[in-house]
């Protein structure tokens, strides 16, 4: 995986980590698109849960809302991202469900 997006997105930051509780297990970010140099990053987390694993795929900033602008190229980038690792993996995330946390996104319209 991370050989696939380093591939087609270039540079790749990894931020291997253990839960602190949180909603989401230990596991491995994986951050292949930076907006606005790193005031929001698109990433793919992945973890596991006992016998399963947790994915999940998000553009998220750090702070006020992002404009409504930064959304589309996230989305395309995403859209990317899922195909390149359909090909390269076999991993198929066409069924994970698209919402907005935090702030009404336009383009989810």
């Amino acid at each position: 995986m991370d050989k696939a997006l380093r591939q087609t997105f270039g540079m790749v930051e990894r931020w291997d980590y253990v839960s602190d509780g949180g909603t989401f297990p230990d596991g491995t970010p994986f951050a292949y698109y930076k907006w606005n140099d790193g005031v929001a990053w698109t990433t793919l987390h992945i973890g596991a849960v006992g016998e399963a694993t947790r994915i999940s795929h998000q553009f998220t900033g750090i702070g006020a809302a992002l404009p409504q602008t930064s959304f589309p190229p996230a989305m395309k980038a995403m859209a990317k991202a899922s195909s390149t690792l359909q090909t390269a993996c076999g991993m198929n995330l066409s069924g994970m469900e698209w919402r907005e946390i935090g702030q009404r996104v336009e383009a989810l319209d």
